[in-house]
């Protein structure tokens, strides 16, 4: 009824599309479709962005959300997606998150060992009353 009362449709072309979504007919308008698909891309695209930058990856089953139904080629990129998150999760996420809270201001924690790039220099074990390396924690910035 907006559309009515914006003037952009009749009566009875309000009534039709009622009908037909009571129905779960398609839209009698060729329009409809049409910004269904573009809503449908636009949906999409956020997704996609919104999941890039979270896992570094597109959004999984995009296929099923531009289309309305599942492909081989879905299929595949989103295993590629789902093996590239893994990588992604395994060996770069650590310093992608800590800016992330960083951002947020979130308290800094003690970056793991494993994830810091190798010193230069060997590290000592610490002394009573010292820190070690390890336990150090990395400054992102203000």
């Amino acid at each position: 009824w907006q559309l009515r009362s914006l003037s952009l449709m009749t009566t009875e072309e309000v009534t039709a599309c009622e009908a037909a979504v009571g129905a779960e007919q398609p839209l009698p308008f060729p329009w409809a479709q049409q910004l269904d698909m573009q809503f449908k891309a636009v949906w999409a695209d956020h997704g996609d962005a919104i999941s890039l930058q979270y896992s570094g990856s597109a959004a999984l089953k995009g296929d099923l959300t531009r289309t309305g139904r599942r492909t081989v080629g879905g299929l595949f990129q989103d295993g590629v997606s789902s093996i590239k998150r893994c990588v992604q999760n395994n060996f770069a996420d650590v310093h992608r998150q800590r800016v992330m809270e960083s951002f947020h201001g979130v308290e800094l924690t003690p970056v793991p060992a494993a994830a810091r790039a190798p010193s230069p220099e060997p590290t000592r074990p610490a002394g009573p009353g010292q820190t070690s390396a390890s336990d150090q924690l990395v400054d992102v910035g203000p």
